[in-house]
């Protein structure tokens, strides 16, 4: 009998143990699993939030990289050296040597372009001219622009003894992207050339150029082109065209190989001189500016 009680204890012993264990079980699936889940969800959040920053910090420095990419220098410079030679039946030598220097600040940007050129023809002299510019561009950095010009020049080719002229205009950036760049400008100026065989003239004019400068496979090849149209406003017979086109291939470290092509026209030119001069020029460009 007592044997038999013995047995009943133990099985009602074992039923409270397996309802006591299944009472853990429940409180720990109650209590411990949602805690779980919430801390999951704290380190998920904050492992969120560690990738946002990472990529927020990606983007800004991808940002400033491109300001600084695309930030002119307030210093520019270009020197450019080139020419042609030719032996035979006709002995040519022509060199022309030039600098482009700009200085940029926030509003106002200074340019000039000093240029001489050198030539002979069967050891005669043929060219022995001088130009040299300086222009202001306010706001140069907006889409429309104002300018300043003047200029002096004087040319034993076209017969020229002395050619001053100054004035002003307004200019559009159409397209200005890395690869891309055309722009427009139009400019009324005051002229006055003497002429070493001819009457001397003093007219107002008006210039309209455009230029168009483009570049492929990372500016491993650019173009640029120049093209002026400048009539008088007192005699329509008075005209004077300019196309010029440079071929650039960068070298090494601002150095380029260079071609440039110029086509200049003008109406109104001495005796024993042709209206049309076009000259192909081979050389060398080196500075921190990009041809113009």
């Amino acid at each position: 009998m007592n044997f038999l009680n013995n047995i009943h204890i133990v099985k009602k012993n074992n039923q409270n143990v397996s309802f006591l264990m299944f009472l853990c079980l429940f409180l720990f699936s109650h209590f411990i699993f949602p805690q779980t889940d919430s801390t999951f969800i704290k380190y998920k959040k904050q492992i969120d939030s560690l990738v946002k920053i990472k990529v927020d910090s990606i983007v800004s420095n991808q940002k400033k990289t491109t300001k600084t990419d695309t930030k002119i220098s307030i210093f520019q410079y270009r020197l450019v050296g080139d020419g042609l030679t030719m032996q035979g039946n006709i002995n040519r030598i022509l060199l022309s040597a030039r600098a482009e220097l700009g200085l940029n600040t926030k509003k106002i940007q200074f340019e000039t372009n000093p240029r001489f050129t050198f030539g002979e023809q069967n050891t005669n002299l043929a060219e022995r001219d001088f130009f040299i510019d300086m222009n202001a561009s306010v706001y140069h950095q907006k889409k429309i622009y104002a300018f300043a010009l003047g200029a002096y020049e004087f040319s034993n080719l076209r017969g020229i003894l002395e050619r001053i002229l100054a004035g002003g205009g307004i200019g559009w950036h159409i397209i200005r992207k890395n690869n891309t760049q055309i722009s427009i400008s139009n400019a009324l100026f005051f002229e006055t050339t003497d002429f070493v065989r001819r009457t001397d003239f003093k007219t107002w004019r008006n210039s309209t150029r455009m230029k168009i400068k483009y570049s492929f496979w990372n500016n491993r090849l650019n173009f640029l082109h120049y093209i002026f149209y400048q009539p008088s406003l007192q005699d329509a017979s008075n005209v004077r065209w300019n196309f010029n086109m440079i071929i650039e291939m960068p070298i090494y470290n601002g150095l380029n190989f260079r071609i440039s092509v110029d086509n200049f026209y003008e109406s109104f030119v001495v005796d024993n001189r042709k209206n049309n001069d076009l000259t192909t020029r081979f050389g060398f460009s080196w500075g921190n500016k990009r041809g113009r």
